[in-house]
């Protein structure tokens, strides 16, 4: 399952203070590495909608430690037979559960920059991309494409993201575009399924 929430500016800092006292000493601490309140807002979230989503589909009510490999792919400790992949932007947060690997990626609407999308795609891409209407939405989609492979594969950064669709052959990967809210998003899975989306309207 896929977990969305996207009423950010609902989550007030009542509910920041609440959810860092909800959530394991790990995340905790994790959330309040950033500088601002904004960035540990989005941090707690995301463990929120996973700590919601591993008691509706596994019953499992207790915070999870992770471990991180290498390159940054998070585990559990627990449960490595559960795979999970989270992500924030400003407008949205996501996080996939499956029993198989899974990377997800959100990402919002920003300036269109051609000189960008020369560097991060390549030309097919960019001659798709110059078609939309909207440009900048499409340019966000390819990216958080990109991005689901680089963390479903937990390969990590890499210099050149220009070939990527074509390395991978064996992702399945699958987007939506929230043309109203202003952000796209993506996962990649190692199998045709679909992984359903909930909204969640509400984290406490």
């Amino acid at each position: 399952m896929i977990y969305l929430f996207d009423d950010i500016s609902s989550f007030t800092a009542q509910d920041l203070a609440l959810g860092l006292a909800s959530v394991g000493g790990q995340r905790r601490e994790h959330a309040l590495r950033f500088r601002f309140n904004k960035d540990r807002k989005l941090s707690v979230i995301a463990y929120l909608l996973l700590m919601y989503g591993l008691e509706r589909e596994y019953g499992i009510t207790e915070p999870q430690e992770f471990c991180i490999s290498e390159k940054g792919k998070p585990s559990f400790i627990n449960h490595p037979d559960i795979f999970f992949n989270i992500s924030h932007c400003n407008k949205a947060v996501v996080c996939a559960i499956n029993d198989n690997p899974v990377g997800i990626d959100v990402e919002e609407f920003s300036h269109y920059s051609v000189e960008l999308s020369q560097q991060v795609h390549n030309t097919a891409e960019n001659e798709a991309i110059a078609a939309f209407l909207h440009p900048e939405e499409e340019f966000c989609r390819l990216w958080t494409v990109k991005e689901a492979i680089l963390k479903i594969t937990g390969i990590g950064l890499v210099d050149d993201t220009r070939p990527l669709l074509t390395q991978y052959p064996d992702i399945v990967l699958h987007s939506q575009i929230y043309s109203s809210k202003g952000y796209a998003m993506s996962y990649a899975l190692y199998s045709p399924q679909e992984i359903p989306i909930l909204q969640v309207n509400a984290l406490f």
